[in-house]
């Protein structure tokens, strides 16, 4: 967010310099700026709720039967 403010700043003197005629920074600042804010708004929200839009649900680790590594209560025993 630091390097777009930057720009931003940047981009007004520039405008400023030139003549300042229309106010064309308002599309670079903008453009750039709503990327940036998408990028804030899912760096900051819940991490779970971002796996869940993603497909990337958490999944238990395998029980001990599941592995081969024990009696499968269901199968293994009468």
């Amino acid at each position: 967010m630091t390097t777009w403010a930057v720009f931003a700043v940047f981009f007004v003197i520039l405008w400023a310099v030139t003549g300042a005629g229309y106010f064309w920074p308002v599309f670079p600042i903008l453009g750039w700026g709503i990327g940036v804010a998408i990028g804030g708004i899912k760096a900051y929200s819940s991490p779970d709720t971002y796996k869940m839009e993603h497909g990337q649900h958490e999944v238990p680790p395998p029980s001990a039967g599941e592995l081969g590594q024990g009696p499968r209560p269901d199968r293994d025993h009468p």
